[in-house]
């Protein structure tokens, strides 16, 4: 199984190099630039990732059953559907976790431009900035799973077509329970502040919601494999 996991991973990175490498390429200067016009390193840190997850999960989807029609002759290798699906969400993963690290880089370009310029304090200092960022790495990975779990079950095309309504439905769920005008009142904006304002909260909060996303994150891949093998093509 481990070496059915590690052929499709291998594939989905040949599939996906030429975006990632392109994309992350065009990336590390736009969002330094943007960093330094906003005085922060948030921007970088948390949009290099992002892109690269949503971009490399169309990319797999387009090749898969769009340009080529790859998904076809994926099932004819001797490769389990499950192991599919688990290849899928770990190439994601990886390539989501690349494009973290463009960011950092990137991040670190702006950071010496801001010392060249005798700026030395940004909103939450560098290591501040880092821990936030945490926070949307982990938002990313749940909205990733979501979207490959849909492209599992669905397909390309009814894949994405659900998926914004996917995502509308559970933020009618779940927003409003943390709006003023919710059951817990002013509460859950006073907790986010308070938890901004306190570096040992901030950092402690922001690992444990990339941990918990990790966790969804692998069980949707198990999900997305259990929905993948009663597809029918």
């Amino acid at each position: 199984m481990r070496r059915e996991i590690t052929a499709v991973t291998k594939t989905d990175f040949q599939l996906l190099k030429p975006y990632l490498l392109t994309t992350y390429l065009l990336w590390i200067p736009l969002s330094a630039m943007v960093n330094v016009l906003q005085g922060g390193l948030f921007f970088s840190i948390c949009t290099v990732s992002a892109v690269g997850l949503f971009g490399s999960v169309m990319q797999l989807g387009t090749a898969d059953e769009v340009s080529g029609n790859f998904q076809l002759l994926r099932l004819t290798f001797p490769q389990k559907r499950t192991a599919i699906q688990a290849g899928h969400f770990l190439s994601i993963f990886l390539a989501t976790l690349v494009g973290y690290l463009v960011g950092l880089f990137a991040a670190l370009i702006s950071w010496i431009i801001f010392l060249l310029e005798g700026k030395d304090s940004i909103p939450f200092g560098f290591w501040g900035e880092i821990v936030f960022s945490f926070g949307i790495f982990a938002i990313a990975l749940l909205i990733g799973a979501l979207m490959l779990v849909c492209l599992a079950q669905f397909g390309f095309t009814k894949g994405f077509r659900y998926f914004p309504w996917m995502v509308a439905l559970l933020s009618l769920l779940i927003v409003p329970l943390f709006m003023p005008s919710g059951p817990y009142g002013a509460l859950p904006s006073q907790v986010f502040v308070s938890i901004m304002n306190n570096e040992q909260a901030r950092l402690i909060t922001s690992s444990i919601a990339l941990a918990g996303s990790c966790m969804l994150y692998a069980i949707s891949a198990f999900l997305a494999g259990a929905l993948y093998k009663k597809r029918q093509f």
